[in-house]
């Protein structure tokens, strides 16, 4: 898919920030794209940051059961995903090889949590 999306001009709001040069303000949140499957086709569509995962050490599926429900009386929204993804060893994969292929300098950001299987510590 990523092949067929034309460059689009962003330079609107550019921005630095703690050194990081930002193109414009606008980019993909965490759990968009869970594996960093997608990181060339967001850099076309010219977001100014990419944030993939959250990613675990080890794949994990989702919460058993239900894992969206509204609360209508309140007007909420409960995300019960539990970070499903495919571990770090894919998501490191995906991004080497999108560096490799293209990089139009927009911060990628990677947040990481321990999976259900670590092992806590105090």
């Amino acid at each position: 898919m990523s092949h067929f999306l034309p460059q689009i001009n962003t330079n609107w709001g550019e921005r630095t920030y703690k050194n990081l040069h930002f193109k414009n303000p606008m980019g993909i949140a965490g759990g968009v794209d869970k594996n960093a499957d997608s990181i060339i086709a967001w850099s076309k569509l010219g977001c100014g940051f990419i944030e993939i995962g959250t990613v675990t050490p080890e794949p994990q599926d989702s919460n058993p059961g239900q894992i969206m429900d509204r609360d209508i009386p309140s007007k909420a929204l409960w995300n019960k995903m539990g970070f499903p993804n495919r571990g770090m060893i894919e998501a490191y994969n995906n991004i080497f090889t999108c560096k490799k292929i293209e990089s139009n300098g927009a911060p990628l950001f990677y947040p990481t949590l321990k999976s259900k299987k670590s092992q806590h510590t105090q």
